[in-house]
Parts: structure tokens; sequence; C-alpha cells
């Protein structure tokens, strides 16, 4: 009932514009697939490491012509910087495969000088299918960040291609 309430307010000419959010990925295909909105904002559910929302959401949004918004590039601070300390002492409730794939992105930041939240930044706009992204700043500096990240040449294939490595390492996130 919702969406045929909002098409009947876009054709009334009340809304422009509609969109669609979430972090259930393969419920909201389902949404996107069956509905006309204009915009998707996916959180959570695509970044560097966690990318569910490639597999079917993304693409159905695409196909449908729909503006693409990922929420949280930097998965909720887990990109934002780095945690050293699993290393050595890893949180219990932090899987092992989870802290290898960790360790293998940090010391792959260390080889090539580019920090993991620029790294997460620009893999996710290196994505033709990506317009835009909701970063979640706290500060001036961090929207300065984030533009100088923005403004900077996608990364090599060489690099993607690393980096598509390491998130084979754990897939998928448990779903239950």
């Amino acid at each position: 009932p919702v969406t045929d309430v909002l098409e009947d307010l876009k054709k009334r000419g009340l809304i422009r514009y509609t969109g669609l959010g979430g972090t259930t990925v393969y419920e909201m295909t389902r949404i996107v697939e069956k509905g006309n909105y204009d915009v998707l904002l996916t959180a959570f559910e695509y970044s560097l490491l966690w990318r569910e929302a490639g597999i079917t959401l993304i693409p159905a949004a695409r196909k449908k012509g729909m503006g693409i918004v990922p929420g949280s590039p930097l998965q909720q601070c887990w990109l934002s910087q780095r945690y050293d300390f699993i290393r050595d002492n890893p949180p219990a409730w932090l899987s092992k495969p989870r802290r290898d794939q960790l360790i293998r992105l940090y010391d792959y930041s260390d080889a090539i000088g580019i920090s993991v939240p620029e790294l997460a930044t620009r893999w996710i706009l290196t994505n033709p299918d990506i317009d835009t992204i909701l970063s979640g700043v706290r500060s001036v500096a961090e929207v300065e960040t984030n533009v100088a990240f923005a403004e900077m040449p996608a990364l090599d294939p060489k690099i993607i291609a690393e980096l598509d490595d390491i998130h084979s390492m754990v897939p998928y996130r448990p779903c239950e």
C-alpha cells in the first residue's frame, strides 16, 4: 500500500522522487523489482569487505534506472581506521576468517601506501553503478577528507583485483 500512495503523490506532483532504504538486501531486491522508486539507499550491505548488495540489489536497481547510494561505505567504522590490536589480542566475537581478512587488508594498505579509509571510499566510488555515497561525517575535516578521496582518480585495476581477492576471503556475512 505504501508504494501505491507514493506513486499517487508523485503523479499529483506533491513529491518529485521516491526512495527505498533499508538493510535487508534480499527483501529489498524484491521490492525494487516490483516497485517504481527513483533512488536506492543500501545501508551496511555494500562496502569494500561487505558486498551482498552487489549480488542482486544493485543490479536490480540499475536495471530499473534508480540512483544508487550506499550508506556506510566505511562499514560502521570498521574501515574508518585500523584495529591493529586484533593481530595479537582479537576480541572473542571476531571470527578468525574476518580477523585474517582485516589483517591482510591492513598489510596491503601498508604495502601500497593508501590508508584503509581511502581504499574503502575510492573502491566504492570506482564502481560506475554508484551515484554517490552517504558517508556519515562528524567534522569539517572528515568532509574535506571525503571530498579529496572523491576527487582522486579511480583505483588501478590491479588494486581492485587485490581488494576483490581480500573480499573473497569472507564473501558473506552471517544473516541469521
